[in-house]
């Protein structure tokens, strides 16, 4: 299974629990886990596709230019 399915399975799963939780704080946090889910889907995909650096940035771009 490739790492989208697999988050986009966990993402149902915990859209599942929020749910069936009748605590309005726990039903919240498992929507915002789902949520997270599903951007690190749509990031695996992204990245499969080779758009490696529109996913992840250039996390110290500085380091990147050239010196004077």
């Amino acid at each position: 299974m490739r790492r989208e399915q697999e988050d986009r399975q966990l993402a149902d799963n915990a859209h599942k629990h929020g749910c069936e939780e009748k605590s309005a704080i726990l039903k919240a946090q498992w929507e915002f886990l789902a949520g997270n889910y599903m951007r690190l889907a749509e990031r695996s995909k992204q990245r499969d596709r080779g758009d490696d650096e529109k996913v992840l940035g250039d996390p110290i771009p500085w380091d990147r230019q050239p010196r004077r």
